[in-house]
């Protein structure tokens, strides 16, 4: 996903979806990615994708800090690699603790577009 790919030389730890439990220890600062479809393609050659963001870690703090931090890379993100648009966001890092462990997260969408690839076969 291009995204975890985007965001792993900023953050240690990025997923594409919800941790293995065998290799994920619920203090450790985690950054959860998951596609959420979108509207798909359009104008030949654009596609809008819909992901959400979860951030997880044992301190509040760190967690906080860290939602803010990949929100604003994301934002960023067109200006730093060209063929993503940044559509805007259906909310914003909001604290949600994780559910089963109450585990401090912080969680918020956004809707962004890619520019297709040529490909020579």
């Amino acid at each position: 996903m291009a995204a975890v790919r985007y965001l792993r030389p900023y953050v240690r730890r990025v997923e594409g979806g919800e941790p293995d439990g065998k290799d994920y220890d619920p203090d450790e600062l985690i950054v959860i990615v998951q596609d959420g479809g979108g509207a798909g393609e359009y104008a030949y050659q654009l596609s809008d994708t819909r992901l959400t963001f979860e951030v997880r870690s044992g301190d509040r703090g760190l967690a906080a800090d860290t939602a803010t931090l990949v929100d604003a890379l994301i934002r960023d993100w067109p200006y730093r690699a060209g063929g993503v648009y940044y559509r805007g966001a259906l909310s914003r890092p909001t604290f949600s603790p994780e559910a089963d462990r109450r585990i401090p997260a912080y969680v918020w969408t956004v809707n962004l577009s890619f520019r297709g690839h040529s490909l020579s076969v």
